[in-house]
């Protein structure tokens, strides 16, 4: 018993030396930034209209979404909202997006709140009344922030640009990367 135990002991401690990644053990690898990434400012506005189309659909059947499906919104927002180069690809104003991406959260946290008074069979308080009317208020700001998609003005996308640029030729140059700017 003692044999077998001390052989497979022995097989665990060579798989485990043997199993280790081969960039562990080689030197570093450099971790070269996505220089050509690009969103389109159609990708985002395409976005929101599903999103839209959504929460219509869900108004209009009375059966509204998921809290999860706000979470989910928001999320995919923050993501661009992180992005560096927003607005000189997009145009579009970034507060404009933090005020839809507040809104989802908003949202989410309300229809957490009425599942869960529903669940406790509080549906006949004055607190859950207030938030079904907080509900309808919140759809009616997202519907009115989608009919003017706010954009920064010209001159301050056309600097974000040369701003990018400039940063995509620093990395080209830090990187030995031999491709053309987006004007040449």
């Amino acid at each position: 018993m003692k044999k077998i135990f001390l052989i497979l002991l022995t097989l665990m401690f060579i798989g485990m030396i043997y199993a280790q990644s081969p960039e562990k053990t080689t030197a570093r690898k450099v971790n070269i930034p996505n220089i050509e990434q690009r969103i389109e400012e159609n990708l985002i506005l395409d976005f929101l209209k599903k999103c839209n189309k959504e929460i219509k659909e869900s108004t209009i059947n009375d059966k509204p979404l998921r809290s999860i499906r706000y979470a989910s919104f928001a999320s995919i927002l923050n993501i661009w909202i992180k992005y560096r180069w927003l607005i000189a690809d997009t145009g579009l104003n970034k507060q404009w997006l933090v005020k839809t991406r507040e809104l989802f959260v908003y949202m989410r946290n309300t229809q957490a709140y009425i599942k869960t008074a529903k669940l406790r069979r509080e549906s006949n308080t004055a607190k859950f009344k207030q938030a079904n009317k907080y509900m309808d208020l919140a759809y009616k700001r997202f519907f009115r922030l989608m009919e003017k998609v706010e954009k920064v003005p010209v001159k301050v996308r056309r600097t974000a640009m040369v701003k990018k640029d400039m940063w995509q030729r620093a990395m080209r140059k830090k990187y030995n990367i031999k491709e053309k700017s987006w004007y040449e």
